[in-house]
């Protein structure tokens, strides 16, 4: 599986909404936190962006949608050693 890291306006572009709404979603817990790339440079990983615009087109409800985004920070918490 090929993983590729999005920036925020990749994310926008992809989920169809402004700066202020991509923020507002991730503090509402309806879009995980950024992985740190270093600096001050942050992305998202276009896997989970995908699936959560499949979920808001469709429209899945805040709770399902929130849920799915504490699986997204739980699966990157594993340790991949112990995956394969």
């Amino acid at each position: 599986m090929s993983l590729r890291i999005v920036r925020r306006t990749d994310v926008q572009k992809i989920l169809g909404v402004s700066r202020s709404t991509t923020y507002d979603r991730q503090r509402a817990g309806l879009l995980p936190p950024p992985i740190n790339l270093g600096g001050r440079a942050v992305g998202w990983l276009l896997l989970e962006i995908n699936e959560l615009a499949w979920a808001f087109i469709n429209g899945w409800p805040e709770d399902k949608i929130k849920a799915l985004v504490l699986m997204f920070i739980e699966v990157r918490k594993m340790d991949v050693k112990n995956v394969q």
